[in-house]
């Protein structure tokens, strides 16, 4: 019975860590959380923007604190995509009535700064164990495979 349970649900867990099986609901849960602040009716158009970024940067936070799949890849570039949609409601809170050729430039600037420093907290959760004591409680150790 746990065979055909595996190869009929696997597709939705088997991608995660262990204790993270049930991330593939929370994915669901912030699809319908924007969904629903996006068609939501608001007094003003900011409130929107600004409701979708607050989500984004919580999505983004969490992700980067608990970097559920199984593979370093995945959780990078999890991170980058997430990282990107968080770029985009800013973009679109900030510059609502801006310059496109403004916004336009600062993207190309964010998407270097993003990769970069998404290759930055990839190289210091690989080098964690090498911190003092004392820090290493904060980044998360190593992925198991």
């Amino acid at each position: 019975a746990a065979v055909r349970t595996e190869a009929r649900f696997g597709v939705f867990y088997d991608h995660y860590r262990r204790r993270f099986w049930w991330w593939e609901v929370q994915v669901l849960a912030r699809r319908l959380l924007l969904l629903a602040v996006y068609v939501a009716r608001f007094a003003a158009r900011t409130e929107r923007s600004y409701g979708v970024l607050i989500i984004c940067l919580g999505i983004l936070f969490g992700h980067m604190l608990c970097q559920p799949f199984r593979h370093s890849m995945d959780n990078s570039l999890e991170s980058l995509s997430l990282a990107m949609l968080t770029y985009a409601a800013a973009t679109k809170a900030v510059y609502q009535d801006g310059s496109i050729v403004e916004a336009m430039h600062n993207t190309i600037i964010a998407v270097l700064c993003m990769v970069a420093a998404i290759a930055l907290w990839d190289v210091v959760r690989r080098y964690a164990l090498l911190l003092p004591a004392r820090l290493r409680h904060y980044v998360p150790l190593p992925l198991e495979h």
